[in-house]
């Protein structure tokens, strides 16, 4: 016999607390998995998920006997665990905030991104994060659904600039306003310690019969992108109407 079907033998044949053999108690489902569990390309790191009641202990312990007794060579060492999907979860939760705090991905007071969800982290524990939307709400994550994080305040920030301007307006005028604004805030020391580049380049960035986009990218100090994007705002608003350029109609973001 192979090394598989002694184990298979052996576990058909194992006595358990009741009196009654695994073998005349286990359902398709549960030789589907051990038969996996036995084959050596699904054997590492094998994961099982079953619903309350489904034997994950009993059987985790069965098959750790017929692997050691019956597969494995004398010495070899195995690990098995049964949990419900809820601690499972849990698990996944406390590893993944681990990882989060080990790897300073983000901290209380950074600007995120996580998921579909923007704000400020008020609350990071080894289970979730809780960040504060822009609307005030509290947004409870657990660390096992986690599928994406951006941050925005790592280090520095960026401020990406856009105007649309209509086509019929100066718009080498309008590139030229939008600079002066800018290097006027920096100037009037403000945002001395606010903008750590004013501008790191500026131009058109797209046009159409319906506007003309003028973009630039200023790079701030952390989380200060969006206090200096509404003093932008107003400050070009004002400069374009005192100068004559119209707005022209957004254009959608690439």
């Amino acid at each position: 016999m192979t090394a598989n079907a002694d184990a298979l033998a052996l576990l058909s044949g194992l006595i358990l607390e009741d009196g009654k053999r695994w073998g005349d108690i286990a359902e398709p489902f549960q030789w589907d998995a051990v038969r996996a569990i036995l084959d050596p390309a699904e054997r590492p790191n094998r994961w099982e998920s079953r619903p309350r009641g489904g034997s994950k202990t009993t059987d985790a312990a069965a098959w750790l006997i017929a692997l050691l007794v019956a597969v494995l060579r004398p010495g070899s060492e195995c690990y098995a665990y049964a949990a419900d999907l809820d601690q499972a979860r849990r698990v996944r939760d406390f590893l993944n905030g681990f990882l989060v705090l080990f790897e300073d991905q983000y901290v209380v007071g950074d600007y995120v991104t996580i998921n579909a969800f923007s704000g400020s982290v008020e609350l990071l524990t080894l289970r979730m994060v809780q960040i504060r939307d822009a609307a005030g709400d509290l947004i409870t994550i657990p660390h096992s659904s986690v599928v994406s994080v951006v941050n925005q305040s790592r280090n520095w920030s960026r401020v990406d600039f856009r105007v649309p301007v209509d086509p019929a307006s100066d718009v080498s005028k309008a590139i030229e306003i939008v600079r002066t604004e800018i290097e006027a805030l920096v100037a009037a020391g403000d945002w001395t310690q606010g903008i750590k580049t004013p501008i790191e380049w500026i131009g058109i960035d797209a046009l159409s019969k319906d506007g003309v986009i003028v973009r630039v990218s200023i790079k701030t100090a952390p989380l200060r992108q969006f206090e200096l994007r509404r003093r932008i705002n107003e400050q070009v608003r004002a400069a374009f109407a005192q100068a004559g350029v119209a707005l022209g109609v957004p254009l959608p973001v690439p």
